[in-house]
């Protein structure tokens, strides 16, 4: 009798001990149980190599981790993060402490406590939630800590949805008993997706692995390593290319039962917002506010081939991550820019001057609320070199009436974008950035008209306005150069498809309608569609037409005097 009880009582024995060594998760597991604290040790070594002769830039970190889940519903929870004690040292194998001050690798960072809302099916990030700031727009986190945290988060993720179990994920997920494999592996031109080649965007390759290991009873990380190896290759310099290699380990030390009553205080919520205010104002003092999750998550992928919106519907999706906000220097705004060129190059024929206009102004009167998105489009306009979109950018600007120091900033930045793009140009050994830019030699014809107008409200803009005349010419000069003899009668300086207005185009601000400059012989053949004319001409063409602008420069020089 004794025999058949004991083995009974040994089963019962052990499932008592497991239940005390791991509580409940309250009816659902979402990985990290509540009450527990999660302590990690986390680790990460950055080398980046511009030049081959050179010893490589780099860092290494190391820090402390807790992790909380203090509140949980059936869709997901909310979980503490702390990174303490954390140290920047110069990379291993370092033979200079560049970036580095005398103390700086005897620097602990400690920062404040951050909330995390996190998807209970698949571990996808939500939300942070940080200190609420005086001026309740720039929160109280540091940009090293939101990566870091963004960082450490995605590489403790270990479960997918399984909505998404028989669809085809962007990377490889291998999940063998308690042992999990992601990678990826990858080249790409960055805009080939779109279906056009972009010689500007770098060719990529980017290849990465994490390695994970699971606890032997429920989906808690207690071990994660990986690598991400990334090279960034220029189409127009073949010696230019950027090298960058991660690689990390986090590794779970210990965990131990909260003794705080953040769970039991939370415990009240109904909602993450309801256990975000709790939190805010019962353990903290402090209202708490979410950074949205445009400073973390992966930008969405555009409808292919093409954008499908309109360019009003595009920057209102995309608002929040090209506002400018300097208290935070997040990957989404670069994205969102990079998105918004993509987008005025794949719909360029759909973008006209009278749209643009009105979209400018509205954008101009909702600045000082929105963030500045304007700046942003204005700057997006300037580097495209968008013909109807120029037109429109400078029939708002009107450069020679400039005035008052906000406004003459926005002119001068608005100019050395222009320049900027000039400047590419002539680097590219090419006329145009890209086939929907206007060319060098139109960028000059729809500036130099302004160089008779002898009247600026300010003479800083004038200045600007002269330099990018230069710069723009330069790479004019570039630009005639690089032909050779036998494609002189051949070479087009830009597609003759292009659906702008006419090749006369013209500037409301103008005093009198202004053409652009053309010392051509005139066509016999007739063309009626609204495109841009051929501009097949000899180098004599390009060669009287410098002369020309360089003697309306001096001209105008001459005048300011």
């Amino acid at each position: 009798m004794f025999r058949q009880i004991f083995p009974t009582f040994s089963i019962i024995f052990i499932l008592i001990t497991i239940g005390h060594s791991h509580p409940a998760p309250s009816g659902q597991c979402h990985g990290s149980l509540p009450g527990i604290k999660y302590h990690y040790e986390y680790y990460t070594n950055i080398i980046l190599n511009n030049n081959d002769n050179l010893e490589p830039a780099g860092f290494r970190a190391k820090g402390q981790v807790f992790l909380k889940n203090i509140w949980q519903d059936k869709h997901g929870y909310l979980a503490s993060i702390e990174l303490n004690q954390f140290k920047f040292q110069p990379r291993e194998s370092s033979t200079t402490e560049r970036f580095f001050g005398t103390n700086a690798a005897n620097v602990d960072h400690d920062w404040p406590q951050v909330l995390i809302h996190i998807n209970g099916h698949d571990g996808h990030l939500q939300d942070l939630f940080v200190e609420k700031s005086q001026d309740n727009r720039h929160h109280l986190i540091e940009p090293i800590q939101l990566n870091l945290i963004v960082s450490i988060m995605n590489a403790l993720r270990n479960r997918r949805d399984h909505k998404s179990e028989n669809q085809i994920l962007p990377y490889e997920w291998n999940l063998q008993g308690r042992h999990l494999i992601r990678r990826k592996s990858s080249q790409s031109d960055l805009l080939e997706n779109s279906g056009r080649y972009s010689l500007l965007a770098p060719a990529i390759t980017d290849n990465w692995e994490i390695e994970s290991e699971l606890a032997s009873d429920h989906d808690i990380t207690e071990h994660v390593k990986g690598w991400q190896n990334v090279t960034l290759e220029s189409k127009i310099y073949p010696n230019a290319h950027s090298k960058l290699f991660v690689n990390f380990e986090l590794k779970l030390i210990e965990q131990d039962k909260d003794s705080s009553t953040i769970v039991s205080t939370l415990s009240k919520a109904e909602s993450i917002s309801q256990a975000v205010y709790l939190f805010g104002h019962h353990i903290r003092s402090k209202s708490m506010a979410s950074i949205g999750p445009s400073h973390f998550q992966a930008e969405r992928k555009p409808c292919q081939p093409h954008f499908c919106q309109s360019f009003s519907e595009f920057i209102q999706e995309y608002k929040r991550s090209l506002a400018e906000d300097h208290s935070l220097a997040t990957n989404s705004m670069s994205v969102a820019f990079l998105r918004l060129l993509n987008y005025i190059r794949i719909n360029s024929h759909k973008i006209n001057r009278k749209d643009m206009s009105k979209l400018l102004q509205q954008l101009e009167k909702s600045r000082k609320n929105d963030g500045n998105v304007w700046s942003t489009v204005m700057d997006a306009i300037a580097a495209s070199c968008h013909g109807d979109s120029m037109l429109a950018a400078l029939d708002h600007l009107n450069l020679p009436k400039c005035n008052g120091d906000d406004r003459v900033g926005d002119c001068e930045r608005f100019l050395v974008v222009i320049a900027i793009a000039g400047s590419t140009v002539a680097n590219m050994g090419s006329s145009h950035v890209a086939e929907h830019s206007l060319s060098v030699e139109q960028l000059l014809d729809l500036f130099v008209p302004l160089l008779s107008n002898g009247s600026w409200a300010d003479h800083r803009v004038q200045h600007s306005f002269a330099m990018t005349i230069a710069t723009l010419l330069h790479s004019y000069q570039t630009f005639v150069k690089t032909i050779a003899p036998e494609n002189l009668n051949n070479q087009s300086i830009i597609a003759d498809h292009l659906p702008y207005e006419s090749s006369r185009m013209t500037l409301r601000h103008h005093s009198s309608p202004t053409q652009f400059v053309d010392v051509s012989p005139e066509s016999n053949g007739k063309d009626d569609r609204p495109g841009l004319k051929s501009q097949d001409h000899d180098r004599r063409h390009h060669q009287q037409k410098l002369l020309q602008i360089s003697v309306r420069m001096n001209q105008s020089i001459l005048s300011s005097q």
